[in-house]
């Protein structure tokens, strides 16, 4: 019995110093720190989409990488990832079932229709 006694002036400090602060914790939880930057990046469905980074149908079975400046943006960083992920992963030639039995699911125009967000979270 000594034991539960000894704890219980601590257990009623902590219960009263949370009382005086209000008692919502979560109000400061959820505060973005100062060296997070939150950047939005979108996608037009066209020139730029989600699925194939622009390159469309041709562009990823060709066997040219797409070109990157120097030094390179982050859209053709995105691009050059895309295509070499596919082209790792995936059987690009006709033979082999792409644009038959999986690929893409493009317009004829080699295009992927639609818009598309991006939201990701830099850290400086």
């Amino acid at each position: 019995m000594k034991r539960v006694f000894s704890w219980a002036p601590l257990a009623l400090l902590w219960l009263s110093m949370l009382a005086a602060r209000g008692g919502d914790i979560r109000a400061t939880q959820n505060l973005k720190p100062y060296f997070v930057n939150v950047s939005m990046t979108s996608y037009d469905g066209t020139s730029d989409d989600l699925l194939t980074a622009g390159l469309g149908w041709d562009g990823l079975k060709s066997n040219i990488p797409p070109k990157v400046s120097t030094p390179p943006t982050a859209a053709e960083l995105r691009r050059l990832a895309i295509y070499n992920n596919y082209r790792a992963l995936v059987d690009m030639t006709e033979g082999g079932g792409y644009g038959t039995l999986y690929g893409p699911n493009v317009s004829p125009t080699g295009k992927v229709e639609g818009y598309h967000n991006h939201r990701s979270r830099n850290v400086r």
